[in-house]
């Protein structure tokens, strides 16, 4: 015997919703005329432009959105990249003092147009599918950052002759000599941190850590780790990458592999027990980048002594081995 019931779903319809696919929206409005408002949202855009309109865009026009979404990689990007790609080319952000009074947001953009969202868009697709990228992309599922990994050449990288070569000689001949805190001062462009490298190599070091003081090196030197062909030994280690897997020194040193670990001072001021196998482990070579960003020697020694390295193990060899570049 069959039993009918008639179901009133319109409060389920209310509260249980599919996933949301993330998207990148823009409109104007005469409130602030000759900018463009370019946003993100995990809710609808209809919802997230009624918003707008409360907060005081009651005449705004809606441009268009786009999917946010990478198909294929279950990553997507944000608003970030997209406001990134404008302002690299020419596109100028609102400032408090253009309409004062007004309602304010940092996400307009001067003379910004459609066709430029559009063009973002495909500039950060494009570079998801590259080796490299200047964005950040994060994982559909947590909506974490998704970090890039170049692919390495199937070749070496030279140095070059005679700059690069002559300096690798040189660390050799000082190390030879007993010389240990050695200084790399060079042009701009000049590659300190291909060269630091080779040197690493030459030495045949087993741990190179690498302190700057400015945060945004680290995408170069995990380009000239995970790259050059005559790096395929090498693996490039973080503090987010230590922060995931706090075994990571260990699970690199059991493959066999040269680590480098790049972190800022930032980090090792902060954090202690993620960084608890750096401080108990051998340290071969340590390269203190962009000293005039603040790694010199007053700020470094304070980190390195409040670390409390071993002293049979790291701090030895950090004194032996420090070459500041």
């Amino acid at each position: 015997m069959a039993n009918n019931f008639n179901i009133d779903d319109t409060i389920i319809a209310k509260v249980i919703l599919g996933r949301i696919e993330p998207k990148i929206y823009a409109f104007e409005t005469e409130t602030i005329p000759s900018y463009l408002k370019v946003g993100d949202t995990f809710r609808s855009v209809d919802e997230r432009l009624s918003e707008w309109k409360k907060a005081g865009f009651s005449d705004l026009k809606h441009v268009g959105d786009w999917s946010s979404e990478i198909a294929g990689k279950d990553i997507y990007f944000r608003d970030y990249a997209v406001h990134s790609y404008l302002e690299e080319n020419g596109k100028t952000r609102l400032t408090r003092d253009v309409y004062p009074g007004k309602p304010y947001s940092k996400e307009f953009f001067k003379n910004a147009s459609k066709e430029d969202v559009e063009k973002a868009i495909a500039d950060i697709v494009d570079s998801s599918e590259k080796d490299y990228t200047r964005y950040i992309y994060y994982a559909i599922g947590n909506r974490t950052t998704v970090e890039t990994e170049y692919k390495r050449d199937s070749f070496d990288w030279e140095p070059r002759r005679p700059l690069q070569t002559d300096t690798i000689d040189r660390f050799q001949q000082a190390q030879a000599n007993g010389r240990n805190n050695l200084l790399m001062y060079a042009v701009m462009r000049f590659g300190k941190s291909f060269t630091s490298l080779c040197c690493a190599k030459a030495m045949n070091a087993s741990f190179v850590l690498v302190v700057s003081g400015k945060a945004d090196v680290a995408d170069e030197w995990q380009r000239n780790v995970q790259k050059p062909g005559q790096f395929e030994s090498f693996v490039f280690l973080n503090s987010k990458k230590l922060k995931r897997n706090d075994k990571a020194i260990t699970d690199a040193q059991a493959d066999g592999k040269c680590i480098v670990l790049f972190l800022t001072l930032q980090d090792l001021s902060k954090e202690k027990k993620r960084f608890s196998e750096l401080f108990s482990s051998k340290i071969d070579l340590m390269i203190i980048d962009e000293t005039h960003f603040g790694a010199r020697a007053e700020t470094l020694g304070k980190v390195i002594s409040d670390a409390h390295y071993k002293e049979d193990a790291a701090l030895k060899q950090i004194e032996k081995s420090r070459w500041n570049q």
